[in-house]
């Protein structure tokens, strides 16, 4: 392993730039400083590990630093949720350290000056981390720091010759994790590059990057939506991409090398393994990185590899299928229940777990999508509690009521964001609940968000509320905000498919193919956004047919009869 001296370090080229801080611009000198502070801070702990998590980076790199020379663990945590802050009894440090009480630093520069023993005063690890691994139970990852600083110098020496010195190196994704700790912080931070100390957030940040070279570290998630905007080429010249965390799809590296006018590097690895193989996007092959070894288990097809990074000589098993084609990788999917959300992992085994604890839920089935982004769905069974809620509420408050109760225990990441309500979860013929079957029901034809008021074998009453479904509004008439009657039949056709029983015996398939006539049909009143209405559907079994009514308790705005050409048996 590696061994580098940060002190001697530092004192080399004293004035060298380190870091670009919205408050400043941050030397060696003036880094080597605040880490003769931080280390004193830290020592006043007395703790050989401490919690750290400070969203800024350079602030975040000092208090790193000063760890590792007075021997002390940093614990990493990927965000700062009180759930956490509970389960770990330790420390905390950082810029939220004031939510963990008394036994917390927010700065070094109000500490107690204490006299610092010239030799670390700790022999631990550098780094510990929390980890779903394969299992999808959380256990914890030790890294040693000449681990960390082997990684750093390995990208130095694979990247670092296509890299001016001068190329600053701005960061999408946070450095709480082995991604950007390494590819953010700790690469730039040893090859003597600089580094801004802020995490772009929002796309638009990107435009007031300065005028000179920059290396962008990012992720699949934000490079989709970099492609969606035409407008978000920054005047700065980014001569480099690394993107991690999931698959990068060939079409977004393609807009991104022409919107951007460079390449990606995609790389391939995990928190135990660091980087292991990286490809240039699209179209060029997967290369191991130095000293990596790579085989596929021949019992699961899955992906195993050596690598220095480890820490030892054995074969560590990943959870990816692989295939080996004309000396190239390709990489078939996970075969966990572990998912990957805009570069973070999580368990959905957890997700379910949190989401089955709440009175309102009787069952859930999460899976993860990345269509138009990379994000969680959930099909929930309601508990009568729920579907008591659910009937004062509209759909969208009893979402964001689900997402405020979860954000205390489950990352940001991890909480569905689309969410569908059934009576009964998508199981198969085998008494299972395939993914694709939890993915179908978000794929199909949306219906606007709809509470069921009342519901029999022939009748149901639903509430819709018009302002929730303003996307049906759009674009049918130029002057006008109205509800197409078109799209009034097809919602009639499509919530009696859902909700009536009746109707599923006359159409056991499909509505739409078995669709014959129209009858007594009268629009009466338009619809608009504001309105609140009732949607009351009946069938007629005998004859094939469905009516429909929409009112509101002053008006009746349209009805009709929807004949069918399929008869029950």
């Amino acid at each position: 392993m590696t061994d580098f001296n940060i002190a001697d370090f530092l004192s080399i080229s004293p004035d060298s730039i380190v870091a670009y801080c919205p408050e400043r611009i941050v030397t060696r000198r003036m880094l080597a400083q605040d880490i003769i502070h931080a280390r004193s801070a830290l020592y006043s702990l007395q703790a050989s590990r401490f919690a750290l998590y400070e969203e800024n980076g350079y602030v975040f790199l000092v208090w790193l630093l000063a760890a590792w020379q007075n021997g002390q663990t940093v614990v990493l945590v990927p965000e700062d949720l009180s759930t956490i802050r509970q389960a770990l009894v330790m420390p905390w440090v950082g810029g939220s350290g004031k939510a963990a009480g008394a036994n917390a630093l927010t700065n070094w520069q109000q500490a107690t000056t204490h006299t610092i023993p010239s030799t670390m005063y700790f022999d631990a690890p550098g780094l510990a981390l929390f980890t779903s691994g394969s299992s999808g139970s959380a256990h914890t990852i030790n890294k040693s720091v000449p681990q960390l600083w082997q990684e750093a110098e390995m990208l130095e020496q694979v990247f670092g010759s296509h890299l001016p010195d001068t190329a600053r190196f701005a960061g999408t994704v946070p450095h709480q994790h082995m991604f950007g700790l390494p590819f953010r912080l700790l690469w730039p931070f040893r090859a003597g590059r600089p580094f801004i100390s802020k995490m772009f957030r929002y796309l638009e940040e990107l435009l007031t990057l300065d005028i000179c070279p920059h290396v962008l570290i990012s992720s699949p998630a934000t490079l989709k939506r970099i492609t969606q905007m035409a407008n978000i080429t920054p005047k700065a010249t980014i001569i480099r991409v690394f993107s991690a965390g999931s698959p990068l799809p060939c079409e977004i590296a393609t807009h991104c090398a022409q919107q951007l006018n460079t390449q990606t590097v995609e790389i391939y690895g995990s928190t135990e393994t660091g980087a292991a193989i990286y490809r240039i996007s699209p179209h060029f092959r997967w290369h191991a990185m130095p000293d990596v070894t790579l085989a596929i288990n021949d019992e699961t097809q899955c992906l195993k590899l050596r690598s220095p990074l480890l820490g030892n000589d054995d074969w560590y098993q990943t959870q990816d299928v692989v295939v080996q084609k004309n000396e190239d990788w390709q990489f078939l999917g996970r075969s966990d229940r572990v998912a990957k959300i805009e570069g973070q992992r999580v368990s959905l085994d957890e997700i379910e777990s949190a989401l089955s604890s709440l009175e309102e839920i009787t069952e859930a089935r999460v899976a993860p999508t990345h269509d138009e982004r990379e994000e969680i769905v959930a099909v929930v069974v309601l508990s009568n509690m729920g579907k008591a809620i659910m009937q004062q509420n509209s759909k969208a408050r009893f979402d964001r009521m689900l997402h405020r109760r979860l954000k205390t225990t489950l990352v940001r990441a991890a909480i569905p964001r689309r969410w569908r309500y059934v009576d009964m979860l998508p199981y198969n013929a085998m008494g299972k609940i395939p993914q694709k079957n939890i993915t179908a029901l978000f794929k199909a034809r949306l219906l606007p968000p709809g509470t069921l008021c009342h519901r029999d074998h022939n009748r149901v009453e639903i509430l819709l509320s018009m302002q929730e479904a303003l996307s049906f509004f759009e674009g049918h008439f130029s002057a006008l905000s109205v509800l197409p009657g078109v799209t009034q039949i097809d919602w009639a056709i499509r919530f009696a498919e859902r909700y009536l029983p009746s109707f599923r015996k006359i159409i056991p398939k499909n509505a739409v193919s078995c669709f014959s006539s129209l009858h007594k049909l009268k629009f009466q009143r338009i619809i608009r956004p504001s309105d609140c209405l009732v949607l009351t559907l009946t069938c007629r079994l005998e004859h094939g047919q469905l009516f429909f009514e929409y009112r509101s308790k002053r008006h009746r705005y349209s009805q009709g009869c929807i004949e069918f050409s399929c008869r029950p048996l």
